[in-house]
This record gives structure tokens, sequence and C-alpha cells, in this order.
């Protein structure tokens, strides 16, 4: 499962970066929806880990004391891993150079000086 994750994660990143060199215009608007994904994944993320500590909050009332850290344990199971914050914020900063990657190359191919044979 992590391989193919991995391999996932390979092939966004080159299609992205293929998309935003060679159609700019359409990475342009691609992008908006990318970063709306990610935003929403970012906060979802975050939302469900904070149901889980409500939930272990909830329900220490009715657990004996010595139980506790069993449940605690329980509940850190179904949190979602840091690793894929990281993850999400990486793509959002890649997914932003990379908007700014076009005027980036018409500036370079401005300073370029013209060879003549």
């Amino acid at each position: 499962m992590e391989s193919l994750m991995v391999s996932l994660i390979v092939a966004a990143v080159s299609g992205l970066g293929f998309l935003a060199y060679k159609h700019p215009k359409a990475y342009e608007v691609l992008s908006l929806g990318v970063m709306v994904v990610l935003l929403l994944l970012f906060a979802g993320t975050g939302i469900w880990d904070i149901a889980v500590g409500r939930a272990y909050l909830g329900v220490m009332e009715f657990i004996p004391s010595d139980k506790w850290q069993q449940v605690r344990s329980a509940l850190e199971t179904v949190k979602s891993p840091r690793s894929w914050n990281y993850v999400i914020w990486g793509f959002i900063i890649y997914v932003q150079l990379l908007r700014g990657l076009p005027a980036l190359l018409e500036r370079y191919k401005e300073e370029q000086p013209i060879k003549e044979p």
C-alpha cells in the first residue's frame, strides 16, 4: 500500500510539472482546483484528529482510570498520520512554485543573449 502511494505521488508530481511547463494556461486553471482539494484534505485531517481527541475526552468518564491508556492507544490508531500533513503542505508549496514557473521562464528567456552563428 505504501509503495502504491509513493508511486501515485511521484506520478502526480511529474504530471503537474510537465503540465506547468508545457501548458501553463491549462495548469493555471487546474492548479486552483488542486489547491482547493489539498486545502480540503488538510482541513479534513485536522477536523478528523480533533474529533478523535474529543471522542477520547467524551469516553473518559465512562472508562475506569486503569483502562484510559488502552482507550487512548485504540483512538491513536484511527488518527491520521502526521506525515500526511507534511505531504499535503509539500504539495501546496510545489503547486504554488509551479504557478510561478511561467513568469520565471519568461524572464529567463528575455535575459538570454541571442547567439549569432
